[in-house]
């Protein structure tokens, strides 16, 4: 074989594997893009118990949320993508209620003037459709 042969076959060599193995890899890894909403958890210990903050900010982009996108008096999801939860390891004081160890779906009821916040043990519930006030913590 000739050395332009030799050279030729180790150019087309070369170009190949540069050419064509971006795809090869590239078929194996996952980009994920981010949410419009970003998902955050955030982790604390206060006093004796762990709480856990599971949650989606939602994004305002220049929108006039509550009374407007978030109606005042009716129930809404705290949050963005998915419910809000909140896990203790220990029983904690919520509002006049001391509510037991465990996880919760947060809801808030947006007022004019002052808010609501209920936390419900049903942890399938995706939308404030899926709200009972029998499945509110107690």
């Amino acid at each position: 074989m000739s050395t332009f042969s030799k050279r030729t076959a180790l150019a087309a060599l070369v170009l190949r594997t540069c050419l064509f193995s971006p795809w090869l890899f590239a078929a194996d890894e996952k980009v994920e893009f981010p949410q419009a909403s970003q998902h955050a958890v955030l982790k604390q210990r206060v006093g004796l118990t762990d709480v856990e903050v599971d949650y989606s900010r939602p994004n305002k982009n220049g929108r006039v949320i509550f009374g407007a996108l978030v109606p005042f008096d009716k129930p809404w999801r705290t949050g963005a993508n998915q419910p809000t939860k909140i896990k203790t390891s220990a029983p904690v004081k919520f509002g006049d209620k001391e509510v037991p160890a465990g996880e919760y779906v947060l809801y808030t009821i947006p007022g004019a003037n002052e808010w609501t916040l209920v936390l419900s043990k049903n942890l399938k519930a995706q939308t404030p459709a899926d709200h009972k006030p029998e499945d509110e913590a107690e």
